[in-house]
């Protein structure tokens, strides 16, 4: 099976928002060279993806990837972010032709009580 960048970003979203999965959203907006901006509707609608529980536990496990685990270097006073790091190789005829690291962060900017999930 085969996912895309913005599939996994979508699926992650939920572990960040009580087990509902939201679709990505690149831009809220496009700007001709006038300066007129034409605003862009996102009718996708969310995906109840696993129950609240679910995504708490996964949430949880995240959050001490980055406070315990191979993601240390994330951590930022004033956020609680929890993330999952990866390397993805892609070998040819015993080449190794490419090396992408994947990162997904689940934010939450406690004092505001706003989530983003970002991947990167």
């Amino acid at each position: 099976m085969y996912v895309n960048f913005m599939q996994l970003l979508k699926a992650y979203s939920a572990f960040n928002n009580g087990g509902v999965a939201v679709t990505p959203k690149i831009a809220s907006f496009i700007s001709d060279s006038f300066g007129k901006t034409y605003s862009i509707n996102f009718d996708v609608p969310s995906l109840n993806s696993c129950s609240k529980d679910v995504a708490n536990m996964i949430h949880s496990v995240l959050i001490d990837v980055v406070q315990k685990g191979t993601g240390k270097e994330a951590r930022y006073v004033g956020l609680e972010i929890g993330g999952k790091t990866g390397t993805a190789t892609l070998v040819m005829m015993g080449s190794i032709l490419i090396s992408i690291i994947v990162v997904f962060l689940d934010l939450l900017m406690i004092v505001m009580d706003i989530r983003f999930t970002i991947g990167f």
